[in-house]
């Protein structure tokens, strides 16, 4: 085999491996997103709370709540023949105008309840509540999914302990009738593997993460390259979970009724804010990413790009400050200008991997990296 050949065979593999990396780290990258938000929202109280705490304070909600409540209240209870038992057998005729205005008046009423704080705060700390009961049930629960009578009657029971029926606590029903099966859930034991495991799956994808994109740059003979490309679509990525959102929001609309249309996109997007921020976050992330692998790499149009910069803006200040006569820290800079910019790379890189990412502290921080880069650049003796 000619030292061509090798090469060709070499290169068609090392683009094989690099492809198959990517595209696990992609995989991983989706799943990941999604897993975040379940363990940050869903299973963690304090923040669900605070992403459900919205959603009886929104217009659409609370009219959607009366309605419901009063239809559920009228078509369960015969109001109308109460009235008619009401009225005098001449004016019976009246029953069914008067039971229209009873529940327009029962409709309203229920819907300036639910405009009240008061009320708010004790719809959100029954929330609260049962959120809680439901991840303390799912942390404690093991078993195949099959539910029986005495299972749940001791569930039941240990959440009446410090009440005035806490004797009931650690009582067991008879065994004849406790075996009763009453739910046969397969998925309750998936359901407590997330909630149980949902912040080591979170470490393990993220270093598994990590591990494949450092690994597609070692592999890479041009690292600057394959950073680009990697950022590019782990954006297109994040941009697609974006529109998946948008594709979900408008299913809703679709099959919910124009009733409760309204309410149920709401609650929808009150619900998902948090995913949104959260992808929008890695999308920015990865842009900011690609756009100083781009400015640092050895492509034409990149350094057609620094050129202009550099002439336009760090070239004419430099000379400036200096007029020409450079020093030996302008030297020094000029001479070792690549490594500080990949120091300052670095440095910004490793911060966000310590706080709490959102749009904000990137777009700061890649603010911050861009201004240093281009005080190096300013400060880099002209040659």
């Amino acid at each position: 085999m000619t030292n061509k050949e090798q090469k060709t065979k070499s290169g068609f593999f090392r683009s094989l491996s690099l492809a198959v990396i990517i595209g696990i780290a992609g995989g991983i990258l989706i799943s990941g997103n999604v897993l975040f938000w379940v363990g940050d929202t869903i299973v963690s109280d304090q923040q669900f709370t605070k992403t459900t705490a919205p959603l009886i304070k929104n217009p659409a909600i609370q009219t959607a709540v009366a309605k419901y409540g009063t239809d559920q209240l009228f078509s369960n209870i015969d109001v109308q023949g109460y009235v008619s038992n009401v009225l005098p057998p001449k004016a019976s005729f009246l029953a069914p105008s008067l039971t229209t205005q009873l529940k327009k008046y029962v409709n309203i009423g229920l819907q300036k309840t639910l405009e009240k704080p008061k009320f708010q705060n004790i719809w959100n700390n029954s929330l609260q509540k049962t959120h809680n009961a439901i991840i303390k049930g799912a942390t404690n629960y093991k078993g195949d999914g099959k539910i029986d009578l005495g299972q749940l009657f001791t569930f039941m029971t240990n959440n009446l302990k410090n009440t005035k029926l806490g004797f009931l606590a650690g009582k067991s029903l008879p065994a004849n009738i406790g075996q009763i099966q009453l739910i046969d859930a397969k998925w309750l034991p998936i359901v407590h593997n997330i909630v149980v495991n949902v912040k080591p799956f979170e470490a393990i994808m993220t270093l598994a993460f990590v591990i494949l994109v450092c690994l597609s740059i070692i592999i890479a003979k041009n690292k600057n390259r394959i950073i680009v490309k990697m950022g590019f679509l782990f954006s297109f990525l994040m941009l697609l979970t974006i529109i998946s959102l948008r594709i979900i929001r408008m299913g809703i609309e679709g099959r919910v009724s124009a009733d409760y249309q309204n309410a149920a996109v709401s609650a929808y997007q009150i619900v998902m804010k948090p995913f949104y921020i959260q992808t929008a976050t890695l999308l920015t992330l990865f842009l900011s990413v690609t756009f100083i692998a781009f400015l640092t790499g050895n492509s034409k149009s990149a350094i057609k790009f620094k050129k202009s910069v550099s002439t336009i803006i760090s070239g004419n200040i430099h000379k400036l400050i200096f007029k020409n006569k450079e020093n030996k820290l302008t030297n020094f800079i000029a001479k070792h200008k690549k490594y500080i910019i990949w120091s300052i790379i670095i440095l910004i890189s490793g911060i966000l991997c310590f706080i709490t990412l959102s749009l904000a502290t990137i777009l700061a921080y890649l603010i911050v990296a861009l201004v240093l880069i281009l005080v190096v650049d300013i400060l880099s003796a002209n040659k």
